[in-house]
C-alpha cells in the first residue's frame, strides 16, 4: 500500500504505485544481488575522490561572509560592454597583448554588474581582477593556457574559494568555502577567471528557475517565459552575452532544459566524467557536472579540461573506438535513431523542427536507422522520482527538521515527500533503472547518436503549472523532463543546441551517444552547428 502524508502529490503517489506494481523480466532477488545493492551503496554515500565532509548544515548567522555591495547584479540598462568573445577569440587576444587579460575582464565585470535577468547573484570582482592579473604574469613568462582570458560564470551550487555559494537557499546563505569546487579548480588552472556566480533554482531541485532565495532569474528570449532550470542563470547569462560559457549541473535535465529555453548549448557529460567533488548535490547517483555555452566549440574547450579530473564513475564499459568519419564528410556513415514516440508528444513547431535538424544530419551523411525507444522508457517517470526524493530527501533531512522555514515553500514541500518513499520503492526503481541502462546501451551499440527533442514545447509561460501538448495538459516538472531524465538514469552524455523555433521561442535539438563517447558527440553537435549557423546571438536592443 502506497502511503502519502496529506496533501502529498498524487503524481507520487503514482509513481510509487507503478513501482509497486512493476514486473521485471528478471529474478528480483538477482538484480537486487548483483546491481542494485551496489547501486544503492553508490547512491547513499559520495563517491570515491568526492568530497566527504560535505554535509548540508544551516550557515550560523554570525559565521556568514559579508555582503559586499558590489557582490549583488543592480539591473538596470543592458550593459554598454561589448557581448563576450568566445573561447578562441579571448585567447587570441591575450595571446597578442597580455594586458588584455585585465581588459577582457573589465569587460565582463561591467557586463554582470548591470544585467537586468538576475541571472548573477555575486560578482566576484576582487577575485576576478586577481586572477586576471596572475594570468598576465604567466602569458607574459611564455605561458598561454588553453582557457586563458576566458571570463566565467559558476552555478552558485560550485564551491567558489571566498565567494558565497548559497544554492540559491537561506539555509546557506553566506556559505563562503575555504576551497573551489574540483570543476572550478581546473577551469582557473586553465586560465579561465571567475567573475561571479549565477543564480540556480533553489538546491538545483527544480526546473522552471523562478525558484531562490535571490528571486527568479528572467529569461532573455522573452521575459514572460521561464529560463529553464535549474541552471537558470548560467543559461540566462550566455544567451545574454554576458559571458560566452558557466558552469552548469544535470539532474534531471538541469543543463539541457534552460538551454533549450534560452536558445544555447547545454553539454551533459558521460556520468562520471567531469568532478562532482565541492559541488552541493542533489541526488548523488544522478547529478552531471557541465556547461553552457554559446557555441559548441566553446562547449568542447571547457570540456577538454574539465574531463581531465572526472570521478572515474561512468556507468558501464566504455566501448570501442569506431574509425571516424572521411573528411569534408562530417557525419559520413554516421547512424542514428529518430525518436519518434517523442515527436508524437511534442507540439508540431518543435516536431517540425527536429525533423528538419534530422535532415540536415542526412545531408552531412548521416545514415538514419529505424529502431524504436526501448520499452522500459516508460518507467522512468516513477524511477527517477523515487530517486530523486530517496537521495535529496536523505541529504536535506537534517535541515529540514531543524530550519524548515528556510526553504522556499515550493521546494521544501518537494522535499519533504521524501518521507513516502520507502526502502523497497528505492530498491525497485535501481532494478528497474538497472534494465533502462542494459536496454538503452543496447540501442547506442546499435547506432551512434539518438536524435530527439529536448523539450516538447517552447518554454513555457511563467506561472505556468501546465504544458498543453498532443496528449493534453501535462504537469510541468513533467513535460519538461520526459525527455531529458533518461540519461540521469542511464548516465549516457546528452547535448543541446538550437534548431529552430516554435512561435518565437528557441526549440532545442537533443543528441545522445553511447557512455563514454562525449568527444564524438561534441564533433556531431559541431558538424550541425557549422552547417546551420544556428549559434546563439545575445538579443538585441
Amino acid at each position: 500500500m502506497v502511503r502519502v502524508e496529506e496533501g502529498g502529490s498524487q503524481r507520487l503517489a503514482a509513481a510509487l504505485r507503478a513501482l509497486e506494481e512493476l514486473e521485471l523480466a528478471v529474478e528480483p532477488w538477482l538484480v537486487v544481488d548483483r546491481g542494485a545493492a551496489r547501486a544503492t551503496e553508490r547512491a547513499r554515500a559520495p563517491r570515491s575522490g568526492e568530497d566527504r565532509t560535505l554535509r548540508l548544515r544551516p550557515t550560523p548567522s554570525d559565521s556568514r561572509c559579508p555582503r559586499a555591495p558590489e557582490a549583488t547584479s543592480t539591473g538596470g540598462e543592458p550593459p554598454p560592454a561589448p557581448p563576450a568573445p568566445s573561447v578562441a577569440q579571448a585567447r587570441t587576444a591575450v595571446a597578442a597583448d597580455p594586458a588584455a587579460c585585465e581588459r577582457l575582464v573589465e569587460e565582463a565585470l561591467a557586463r554582470v554588474r548591470a544585467e537586468p535577468f538576475n541571472a548573477v547573484v555575486h560578482v566576484s570582482c576582487e577575485r576576478a581582477r586577481r586572477e586576471a592579473q596572475a594570468l598576465r604574469q604567466r602569458v607574459r613568462g611564455g605561458e598561454i593556457p588553453p582557457l586563458a582570458g576566458v571570463a566565467l560564470l559558476h552555478k552558485d551550487i560550485l564551491a567558489t574559494s571566498g565567494v558565497p555559494t548559497e544554492a540559491g537557499s537561506e539555509v546557506l546563505r553566506g556559505w563562503c568555502p575555504a576551497e573551489d569546487a574540483a570543476a572550478v579548480a581546473l577551469l582557473a588552472k586553465a586560465g579561465a577567471v571567475t567573475v561571479g556566480k549565477a543564480n540556480t533554482h533553489e538546491f538545483a531541485t527544480g526546473v522552471t528557475g523562478t525558484v531562490s532565495a535571490a528571486g527568479p532569474t528572467r529569461n532573455p528570449c522573452n521575459p514572460d517565459r521561464i529560463p529553464g532550470g535549474s541552471s537558470c542563470g548560467s543559461a540566462a547569462a550566455v544567451a545574454a552575452g554576458l559571458v560566452s560559457a558557466a558552469t552548469a549541473t544535470d539532474t534531471g535535465g538541469s543543463i539541457r532544459i534552460p538551454a533549450a529555453c534560452c536558445g544555447v548549448v547545454g553539454f551533459k557529460p558521460t556520468y562520471g566524467r567531469v568532478s562532482r567533488r565541492g559541488v552541493v548535490p542533489f541526488a548523488w547517483s544522478l547529478d552531471h557536472v557541465g556547461t553552457i555555452a554559446a557555441s559548441v566549440e566553446d562547449t568542447a574547450a571547457l570540456f577538454a579540461v574539465l574531463a581531465t579530473g572526472g570521478d572515474g564513475g561512468s556507468r558501464g564499459a566504455v566501448g570501442r573506438r569506431r574509425p571516424g568519419p572521411p573528411a569534408g564528410h562530417p557525419l559520413a556513415g554516421i547512424r542514428y535513431v529518430l525518436a519518434e514516440r517523442w515527436l508524437a508528444r511534442s507540439t508540431p513547431a518543435v516536431a517540425e523542427a527536429v525533423r528538419a535538424a534530422a535532415a540536415v544530419l542526412d545531408r552531412l551523411g548521416a545514415v538514419r536507422v529505424q529502431a524504436d525507444l526501448p520499452e522500459q522508457e516508460r518507467w522512468v517517470p516513477a524511477i527517477a522520482l523515487a530517486t530523486f526524493l530517496a537521495e535529496g530527501g536523505a541529504f536535506h533531512a537534517e535541515c529540514l527538521r531543524c530550519c524548515p522555514e528556510r526553504y522556499q515553500p515550493a521546494t521544501r514541500a518537494f522535499l519533504q515527500q521524501a518521507a513516502a518513499v520507502e526502502a523497497a520503492h528505492y530498491v525497485r526503481a535501481q532494478c528497474a533503472r538497472r534494465l533502462l541502462c542494459e536496454r538503452l546501451g543496447t540501442l547506442l551499440r546499435r547506432v551512434d547518436l539518438l536524435v530527439a527533442p529536448t523539450l516538447p514545447t517552447g518554454a513555457p509561460p511563467l506561472g505556468a503549472a501546465t504544458v498543453s501538448l498532443p496528449e493534453g495538459d501535462v504537469d510541468l516538472r513533467s513535460a519538461l523532463t520526459a525527455f531529458t531524465r533518461p540519461f540521469n538514469l542511464t548516465g549516457q552524455p546528452a547535448i543541446s543546441l538550437p534548431c529552430g523555433f516554435d512561435d518565437g521561442l528557441p526549440v532545442g535539438l537533443q543528441l545522445v551517444a553511447a557512455v563514454g563517447r562525449d568527444a564524438f558527440l561534441l564533433r556531431a553537435a559541431a558538424a550541425y552547428e557549422h552547417a546551420t549557423d544556428r549559434r546563439c546571438r545575445p538579443p538585441t536592443a
